[in-house]
This record gives C-alpha cells, sequence and structure tokens, in this order.
C-alpha cells in the first residue's frame, strides 16, 4: 500500500510538471542534483534541473512516509486568518515551530485570488476544521488513518429556521447577491461585507466547524 502511494505520488507530480511545460519540452534532459536527502526519519528531499532546448527548470520533490510517527503534515493560514492573511511559507513556519516540533519543508498549497481579500481558491480543512469551503477545483487530503485522497470536494449544508430551511452557499468567502455564507473565527475578525445583506450572530455554537454534523 505504502509503495503504491509513492508511485501514485510521483506520477501526479510528473503528469503536472509535463502539462507546465511548453510544447519543444518533449525533448528533454533531466540532471540530478541532490537525490534522496534526508531531511528527517520520514522525509528525504530531491532537486533536478530538467533542461528543454535552451530552456531550464528546476524541479524540488518531497518524498514523505506518511506512516513515520514522527511525521506530520498540517495546513497553516498565512497570520491566522484567511482575510489578507499573507504569508511567507518560512514565517508560518517559523511561527509553528514549539519544543520537540519543527518544520523542515513548506510550501504554498494552493492559488489564491489576486483581489482583496486574497482568499484561497480551494477548500481548506485543518484538523478537521473547515476554514473555506471548495469551489469545484481538485483537492488533495490526508484521511485520520493517514491515507492520501484525490478528488473535487463538494459543499453540501442547509440552515434551517423553524419550518424553513435554506441551502448554504458558502464557508468563509466573499458574499455575492442572494448567498447565504457562514462565517467562522477563521475568516478573522469581521465579516468585511457590504451594508447591503442581513447578518445574524450565532452564540452557543460548538466550534470548531466540522463536515458531517448538525449544530444547532
Amino acid at each position: 500500500m505504502r509503495a503504491c502511494g509513492k508511485r501514485l505520488t510521483g506520477l501526479f507530480l510528473i503528469l503536472f510538471f509535463l502539462f507546465c511545460l511548453p510544447v519543444e519540452a518533449f525533448s528533454w534532459e533531466i540532471v540530478v542534483d541532490k537525490e534522496n536527502i534526508p531531511l528527517s526519519t520520514g522525509i528525504t528531499y530531491s532537486a533536478y534541473r530538467v533542461r528543454t532546448g535552451d530552456r531550464q527548470h528546476a524541479l524540488s520533490i518531497l518524498t514523505i512516509n506518511l506512516q513515520d510517527p514522527y511525521t506530520l503534515m498540517e495546513t497553516v493560514l498565512g497570520g491566522d486568518n484567511l482575510y489578507r492573511g499573507l504569508e511567507r511559507p518560512s514565517q508560518a513556519a517559523q511561527r509553528k515551530a514549539a519544543e520537540g516540533k519543527r518544520a523542515v519543508a513548506a510550501a504554498n498549497g494552493d492559488f489564491y485570488s489576486t483581489c482583496p481579500p486574497y482568499l484561497p481558491i480551494g477548500l481548506q480543512i485543518r484538523g478537521g476544521e473547515i476554514l473555506i469551503s471548495p469551489q469545484g477545483f481538485p483537492a488533495m487530503g490526508i484521511t485520520s488513518d493517514r491515507k492520501v485522497i484525490f478528488g473535487y470536494p463538494l459543499l453540501e449544508g442547509r440552515v434551517t429556521c423553524g419550518d424553513r430551511s435554506y441551502p448554504l452557499s458558502h464557508i468563509n468567502r466573499e458574499r455575492g447577491e442572494n448567498m447565504l455564507i457562514l462565517y467562522t473565527p477563521a475568516f478573522g475578525g469581521s465579516t468585511q461585507t457590504n451594508p447591503y445583506g442581513t447578518e445574524v450572530v450565532l452564540e452557543g455554537m460548538d466550534f470548531p466547524l466540522r463536515a458531517g454534523r448538525i449544530y444547532k
């Protein structure tokens, strides 16, 4: 099972890299700079240069053994909030360091909107908490038993008030016309919305917000 996971990850990375190369890249040469350098008990680092004609591309690969008891992969919010949470991966890694815990690698894991409030385009879940809802883009996830999954996650949620029920449009995203958005503390200190909607403050909820649960 472990070996299959490594092959799948390697194949995914190679295919993604090939799709990013220009047409002439199908005549290419790989130069090994570093290979299988141990960063910790469960992580090795490799670096390659891919030459395609007169161009050269740098490729860095981390091989991660998720079954290693001393290895942990987790997502981090820039500045610990979604709204304008701009922070370099190196800064986030340093901020999350603690006694007995040190980041050996960090990378941007999503694409972001180029307009304020610069929200992530895809789904993000941290420790089981839904930080921001999906928008139809693919995502990679790691389950509680350390298995890797790929797919197109969808949000299915409803808000019920009395005998009326309304579909939930998003979690922690910008509010558009005729949208019902649920905001949590992960978004920031304010919803940052315009004055044309109605907002209700929910109290007594059992945070963090997790998938598959009913909250009253």
